[in-house]
């Protein structure tokens, strides 16, 4: 009986222990005053509370393991750029940040995080845009004069 419940906490850790998925990388002109946050929300959504800062070395460069147990959309923050990610466990991604840019460079997870990138998912709708607020405005104005 206590190798079975010793065998069962044995797979039970292995199994937890692969729920991870570890972020790395390099912050180029690491300035130590900007944070370096992920938002891993419960279900959806960007609120405050989920923001877990980031340790970063003097150096710029930093290193954590997220746990989660089953795929994730998260949103990485540094100095005003946001950028949308796929945790997926088992998996790891590496990037290379500067104030402006995220880039990312390796790791498992790197296909679908850069076809994330790729389709510019955080970007505004166009119909939120001033420039389609002036279109609708000109169609409009087109539209009055021809009935005037």
């Amino acid at each position: 009986m206590k190798k079975i419940l010793v065998f069962l906490l044995m797979t039970l850790y292995c199994l937890s222990s692969h729920a991870q998925f570890k972020l790395s990388g390099k912050i180029w002109n690491y300035d130590p005053n900007k944070a370096l946050e992920i938002n891993i929300p419960l279900v959806f959504g960007f609120y405050k509370e989920n923001s877990q800062r980031i340790t970063v070395a003097s150096d710029g460069t930093f290193e954590v393991a997220l746990p989660i147990t089953a795929r994730k959309s998260a949103t990485l923050n540094y100095s005003s750029v946001f950028q949308t990610l796929l945790l997926s466990p088992g998996k790891d991604l590496i990037l290379n940040l500067t104030d402006t840019t995220i880039v990312f460079t390796d790791g498992s997870a790197l296909t679908e995080n850069k076809i994330i990138q790729q389709i510019k998912h955080d970007e505004v709708p166009f119909i939120f845009t001033e420039n389609f607020k002036k279109v609708i405005i000109l169609l409009l104005c087109k539209i009055y004069w021809l009935f005037v």
